[in-house]
């Protein structure tokens, strides 16, 4: 986050991508793959172009994975950063 308020002051027109997974994904797996308790790895509606936006930044989410070219190509076109935000259900139809 503080990268991405850095971009805005300067007006960098940088497409950053985040892939929700609705937590720690990977932190998550190998927990159970290891069968401990999940602890401490869900985040629950995390509103990240909201957050993008309180920066000074643009935020968008997309629904569908065929979404994110034409959602970069915007974001190398704009006049700051813009966030992108991939739902999770988005990777699936991949």
């Amino acid at each position: 986050m503080p990268e991405l308020a850095a971009a805005a002051q300067q007006g960098v027109a940088l497409p950053v991508v985040v892939v929700d997974n609705g937590g720690y994904g990977e932190i998550r797996n190998e927990m159970d793959d290891r069968g401990e308790p999940l602890t401490a790895v869900a985040l629950g509606g995390v509103d990240f172009p909201g957050l993008a936006r309180a920066m000074g930044c643009h935020g968008v989410t997309i629904t569908e994975v065929s979404e994110l070219t034409g959602a970069v190509e915007t974001a190398f076109a704009a006049d700051r950063p813009t966030l992108i935000h991939v739902r999770e259900h988005s990777r699936a139809s991949q």
